[in-house]
């Protein structure tokens, strides 16, 4: 931990990573039946240890961006928010599973061939795609999978508990038997 020379109430626990000129990314298109308007996410990532054998990517911004203006102020809030954390350096993986543990009130979607309990949540989904593809995350570490296939089972959008199951089309809460079928 490092004192801030600025203001001595403020304990940095880590450094912040500096940005580079130029950064490498992905940009992933998310399309949902509930809009015309597909969403755009943006994750460029800092390269470490450069030209050595420990060379290694790790997420450093976000951008998410759609002509569906509806979401605008949300999205730009959370690009900034997540953004501060990748920037913080660390292990942001838990960034991922606070997103998929995300469920709309009004009730998720099918995307892909799989239920998705949110816009955040397939965002979340992005993001642990994307920190797999550069090796942040190791393939088999999928964070909160919401399918209960070996991975952590979903959380119920009615009690909490991370027992929300999927079988024949519906998702279903094994702690206090909430059910939601497509």
């Amino acid at each position: 931990p490092v004192v801030d020379a600025k203001n001595p109430n403020v304990i940095w626990m880590h450094e912040k990573l500096e940005r580079p000129e130029e950064l490498i990314g992905s940009t992933y298109k998310i399309k949902t039946p509930v809009s015309d308007h597909a969403m755009y996410v943006t994750i460029n990532d800092i390269l470490l240890n450069e030209g050595t054998v420990h060379e290694s990517r790790r997420p450093f911004e976000i951008f998410i961006n759609s002509k569906n203006m509806e979401h605008y102020a949300w999205t730009v809030a959370l690009t900034r928010m997540i953004s501060a954390v990748f920037r913080r350096g660390g292990d942001v993986s838990f960034v991922v599973e606070e997103l998929k543990a995300v469920f709309d009130p009004r009730g998720g979607q099918w995307m892909e061939g799989r239920y998705v309990p949110s816009l955040l949540a397939a965002i979340g989904g992005v993001i642990e795609r994307h920190m797999v593809e550069i090796g942040f995350l190791a393939s088999g570490a999928a964070v909160g999978v919401a399918n209960g296939d070996g991975g952590r089972l979903a959380a119920c959008p009615r009690c909490g508990e991370r027992r929300l199951i999927f079988q024949e089309g519906c998702a279903t809460c094994l702690a206090c038997g909430f059910s939601k079928c497509s």
